[in-house]
Formats: structure tokens, C-alpha cells, sequence
């Protein structure tokens, strides 16, 4: 299974960021856009994982958890991802990208240690 790591946005900015891309969709850009409700923040991309591995990777986001407390997010600039002419991928900036950073940190700090 396809898997990542993740954090839910409040429902606020999922709306505002759904805003945005109903305006995006208008300029027929060839891209698959996600559900309001999919919205996330992405932390860590894992990619193919076989289901054994399931358990140890929900110890990790647990201890991960536990180690920070949470976060307020404001929105920044957006983009995409590689780049506008070839959109796979829409992103938006935030004021936390330092805290994010280590928080994705630890998650690799824990992961090499646990796998």
C-alpha cells in the first residue's frame, strides 16, 4: 500500500484552500485534485510499505506525537510541484516550516533507529 504521513488541517482552512482550488480548476490544468476532506499537510512521504511494517510505523507517529505539542498554522504563498507547466502537485507554504522540519526530522531519527 501507498502510505504517508500526514497531519489533518482544521476545517477552516480546508475550506479556504478548497476555495483556491475551485478557482484553480478553471484553468483546466492537468491535475487530479483531492476531496475537500483530503486535505492534509504531507510530513513524510513513505511510498510503497507491505502491511507488516503497519504497526511499527504507527509507533513512530505516536512517539513522534508525544514529543511535540501542537501547532498553530497560518498559510502562506502557494505553488505546485514540479512546476506550474507540469502541476502533480499543489503546496502551500506556512509560518511553521521550521517546526514541521524538525518534527519530520525526529519521525527519520526514529525510523532509522526502529527499522
Amino acid at each position: 500500500m501507498r502510505l504517508f504521513i500526514g497531519i489533518d488541517l482544521d476545517n477552516r482552512i480546508k475550506e479556504e484552500l478548497f476555495k483556491i482550488i475551485e478557482n484553480l480548476k478553471k484553468l483546466k490544468l492537468d491535475a487530479k485534485w483531492v476531496k475537500k476532506e483530503n486535505l492534509h499537510l504531507s510530513l513524510k512521504f513513505l511510498g510503497e510499505t507491505s502491511e507488516d511494517k503497519l504497526e511499527k510505523i504507527k509507533e513512530i507517529i505516536s512517539k513522534t506525537s508525544q514529543n511535540f505539542s501542537s501547532l498553530e498554522i497560518s498559510t502562506q504563498n502557494f505553488g505546485f510541484f514540479p512546476n506550474e507547466n507540469y502541476p502533480r502537485v499543489f503546496f502551500v507554504n506556512t509560518d511553521k516550516e521550521e517546526e514541521l522540519k524538525k518534527i519530520v526530522s525526529f519521525l527519520e531519527d526514529i525510523r532509522r533507529n526502529r527499522f
